[in-house]
């Protein structure tokens, strides 16, 4: 799945405005949810959005997880901070990336339940018996990878689904 549904990406971004800096005006918030909602193929990696942790701050999406980076121990060398502020950026990154592994979680749970829903395509009512559109699921809920469901169903067409 390319994109991020839009109700993930807001919470995401509500997360970036209270604990990285984020910048919280309309314009702010509608460039983040346009590089990670469209649905157009492409998938954003990252995003510089997080004020409070300099030029460094970037939301990521990669591997397979969402988190929030800061200055780095390159930063002290050159003097683009402290040590005694990376070491208090440690803290507050482990806490705001706590918070976005959780959106991570309703993320997967979206691209098991919601994204499959939405990869299919819809048709009009079908006007077939009972049994017979039970038929029809069948092979539907194989493809979807959903064999118990389709054996239930196979049962339930046959009438010993008990």
């Amino acid at each position: 799945m390319n994109r991020i549904p839009e109700y993930i990406a807001m919470h995401i971004y509500d997360i970036l405005v209270h604990f990285a800096g984020a910048s919280n005006t309309d314009d702010g918030r509608s460039s983040f949810l346009h590089y990670y909602c469209r649905g157009d193929g492409y998938r954003p990696t990252e995003y510089r959005c997080c004020g409070k942790f300099g030029f460094a701050g970037k939301f990521w999406w990669n591997n397979d997880r969402f988190y929030v980076s800061g200055h780095s121990r390159g930063d002290v060398s050159t003097g683009g901070c402290t040590q005694e502020r990376l070491d208090n950026e440690a803290s507050e990154l482990d806490h705001i990336n706590g918070l976005l592994a959780d959106a991570y979680r309703e993320f997967e749970k979206y691209r098991e339940r919601d994204g499959i829903l939405s990869a299919i395509p819809a048709f009009p009512q079908h006007q077939g018996a009972l049994m017979d559109q039970l038929r029809l699921l069948i092979p539907v809920a194989n493809k979807l990878g959903l064999q118990d469901a389709a054996d239930f169903i196979q049962r339930a067409a046959r009438g010993d689904a008990g």
